[in-house]
């Protein structure tokens, strides 16, 4: 059953408690099943971490630490706090280093150090994922899941981006829909605002206005994304003419020419939330 790699029949503990059946005795459970493909050498057991300048309040591990146990999976997930980013260097030499979550201040620094990188974290030019690139590993399936080895580099990936575009799918009414004359108000310059405004591109938000205490990087994301959201094709196959724009000050009175931002809680809430999530 552990070496079947098309199908593996699989039992649960309560179900084989109950049944007298002989074929549900013989069956194992799912964790049972991994604990035997790792206990075979099949699978290699790999720690993760979450990597950031202030992860010590995180409850990232035990979260993920009670998810390995759960399934059966012998990895362990750990803090690992630095004030610089060199430190990432140091897991190179790591073999058994599986992966990491990235959160403040490296998710736009992080991607100078990666040796490839997803379309969505190009695009956002940001990463909250690193994966190790293994030396083991053809040039086609370097990046693999639960094996140990040489790590010669590391692959980047953001995810923010998705579960800020579910958390707005979520909140979408007939009352508050993205029509053309949407206006949305992105608070901040770092990753997570980068993920934000990624979001309302996709989502064909065709207004899009960003303010941060430091108007020069504000200006720095307007540029950015003026230029992806022009070459940015829409799944819907809508023709939307996405601006984004810099809103220098919070006493200034809205642009009169633009509605008031629909999105301008929602999205600022999601910003948070997603960061409390990535920490969490």
């Amino acid at each position: 059953m552990c070496f079947n790699t098309i199908l593996t029949t699989v039992t649960h503990a309560k179900v084989r408690a109950l049944s007298g059946r002989e074929g549900h005795q013989a069956l194992l459970t799912m964790q049972e099943a991994s604990r035997i493909t790792y206990d075979l050498g099949l699978l290699d057991p790999l720690h993760f971490c979450i990597f950031g300048g202030s992860v010590l309040y995180s409850l990232s591990p035990p979260m993920h630490n009670a998810a390995y146990q759960s399934v059966g999976l012998p990895h362990e997930y750990r803090i690992r706090q630095s004030s610089t980013i060199e430190e990432l260097d140091g897991l190179l030499n790591d073999p058994p280093f599986g992966g990491a979550a990235v959160t403040l201040p490296f998710k736009i620094e992080v991607l100078k150090r990666v040796n490839s990188m997803s379309a969505e974290a190009q695009a956002i030019g940001a990463a909250n994922t690193i994966i190790p690139i293994r030396s083991s590993m053809n040039d086609t399936s370097r990046i693999q899941k639960s094996r140990a080895g040489r790590i010669v580099g590391w692959h980047g990936d953001n995810t923010d981006w998705i579960g800020i575009t579910t958390c707005v799918r979520r909140k979408l009414s007939p009352a508050n829909s993205i029509r053309p004359s949407t206006s949305s108000l992105v608070v901040g310059a770092g990753g997570m605002a980068r993920a934000a405004i990624y979001t309302l591109i996709r989502l064909d938000v065709p207004n899009i206005f960003i303010y941060n205490k430091t108007v020069s990087n504000a200006e720095k994301l307007a540029l950015h994304f003026t230029k992806l959201a022009a070459t940015h094709r829409s799944p819907n196959s809508r023709n939307v003419k996405r601006r984004v724009m810099v809103l220098n000050s919070m006493n200034e009175e809205w642009p009169t020419e633009y509605e008031q931002p629909r999105l301008l809680s929602l999205v600022f809430l999601l910003i948070v939330l997603a960061a409390l999530q990535r920490l969490t």
